[in-house]
């Protein structure tokens, strides 16, 4: 009797790679972006906007490995759930890179602009929106269920500074006239933010209570 097909340390790893080349290039866009924002650098926005792509063709790859894992291994042998996780998360990544590139287009309309005040608020929003990046991946990797739970917790502090960025820009609307658009651009941007901490929290839930390491289907010789 032959035996079953096991999904391969190579398609596993694979996957893998792609996970992390998501994650990665969406957290390099999101601090380009931000940066290109507050320093004005349309280059650096449209150098964000242009990496989408990659993230896109990322997702594309990574689901149709996922299929065809599927695909030549039965259900006995291939922890199905994992593999659906494998691809919300990819998705959840490409959302990040596309709420950083709406953040790109943002800063290349804000370019010309003379600045109302210092942007301050954003670029303190988006640190803590980094780490939930890095740390939300980092946990669904390494299955460490204590570091998702830290990353879920975090998402507390990125509400609170969405309220904070929110109730000061909208004071901004009512009170100066001038700077109405900047503040309706930048209103826009810290949700973008938030929108960004509530996909990490996605990822991080699934390590917390679905248990959903990349190897999580590989049974044991």
């Amino acid at each position: 009797m032959s035996k079953e097909k096991q999904p391969s340390d190579l398609e596993l790893m694979s996957i893998t790679a792609m996970i992390v080349e998501m994650s990665v290039a969406a957290e390099d866009m999101l601090s380009a972006a931000v940066r290109g924002l507050t320093l004005q650098l349309t280059d650096t926005c449209q150098n964000v906007i242009d990496r989408d792509a990659v993230v896109d063709g990322l997702e594309v790859s990574l689901e149709a490995a996922c299929v065809k894992m599927i695909g030549r291994h039965n259900d006995k042998t291939l922890d199905i759930r994992a593999i659906s996780n494998i691809i919300k998360n990819a998705s959840d990544l490409e959302r990040i890179a596309d709420y950083s590139v709406d953040i790109a287009r943002i800063g290349q309309r804000m370019a010309d602009e003379a600045i109302y005040k210092p942007l301050i608020d954003v670029p303190r929003y988006a640190t803590v929106a980094y780490g939930m990046i890095h740390d939300s991946v980092d946990a669904y990797l390494s299955h460490d269920t204590e570091l998702a739970a830290q990353v879920i917790k975090r998402d507390d502090t990125a509400d609170l500074y969405y309220a904070q960025m929110r109730a000061t820009l909208i004071q901004i609307l009512q009170q100066d006239t001038r700077s109405v658009m900047q503040a309706t651009y930048l209103l826009q941007v810290a949700h973008f933010l938030e929108r960004i901490c509530d996909h990490c929290t996605n990822i991080a839930e699934r390590t917390t209570h679905l248990g959903t390491a990349p190897n999580r289907g590989k049974k044991s010789a």
